[in-house]
Parts: structure tokens; C-alpha cells; sequence
């Protein structure tokens, strides 16, 4: 059995979720996730487990409201990892949310740094 992992994802494409599923299942993960596609789902699953990650797909909604997501892990004291998938020709613009304490940023169409990402971001809860 994998190492278990609990993760919350924003996202509204199933099929980008499978990826994210399927990529952590490779690596010998056991993903405990929930899905979750718009704000009120948020104000509720946010609260629900001690997450290990949220990975927010980049423009997960026409609204735009990743920041307003992050800045709601911050105001509520959550020390959650907040990553970012986002495209290549996103990464200018999701830049800026690292820039107010987003943790990384993985390229939403390879997903090839995101499972050492998460090992980073476990690693820094354990010892800090």
C-alpha cells in the first residue's frame, strides 16, 4: 500500500483530475481527495480534514478566484500548501501567487514536478 496523501483539488475538468489521480497512484501514492468545483463546495470542504495539499487548477472558474481561495487559507490560519496547476502560457500570470504565499506552481499538461512537490511540502510539516 501507498503512502497516503489527503488533498483537496479545484477543478472543474474531470479529466484533469484523473491525471492528478493517476500521476500520485504512479508514484506509489494512495490520493484521499476531494473534488471540488465551486465556492460553496470551498467554504465547506476547506474546513472538513487536516489537508496535506490543495492543488487549484489555474482558471478553474471564469471568475478567477484563486487568490481569493489562498487569501481564505491565510485569514482562517491554515497552514495547507497551496499549488497551483496551471499551462505553460499561464505561469506569467499565476506567478503572482506565489508572489502572496501560493507554495508552487506544476504545469497542469505534464504534471512532472508535482509529486516531488508534495514530498517538499510534507517534508517542511514535519519539521518545521
Amino acid at each position: 500500500m501507498g503512502s497516503s496523501l489527503s488533498i483537496l483539488i479545484v477543478a472543474t475538468d474531470q479529466e484533469e483530475v484523473f491525471h492528478i489521480i493517476r500521476e500520485l497512484k504512479s508514484y506509489g501514492f494512495s490520493p484521499l481527495y476531494q473534488i471540488i468545483s465551486n465556492k460553496e463546495e470551498w467554504k465547506i470542504r476547506i474546513f472538513e480534514e487536516d489537508w496535506d495539499a490543495v492543488l487549484v487548477s489555474y482558471h478553474w472558474n471564469k471568475e478567477g478566484d484563486e487568490l481569493e481561495l489562498l487569501k481564505d487559507i491565510q485569514t482562517h490560519g491554515l497552514d495547507i500548501p497551496f499549488i497551483i496547476l496551471a499551462a505553460p502560457e499561464d505561469n506569467a500570470k499565476a506567478l503572482a501567487l506565489m508572489h502572496v504565499g501560493a507554495a508552487d506552481i506544476i504545469d497542469k499538461k505534464s504534471l512532472f514536478r508535482l509529486t516531488q512537490v508534495l514530498e517538499r511540502e510534507r517534508r517542511e510539516l514535519i519539521f518545521l
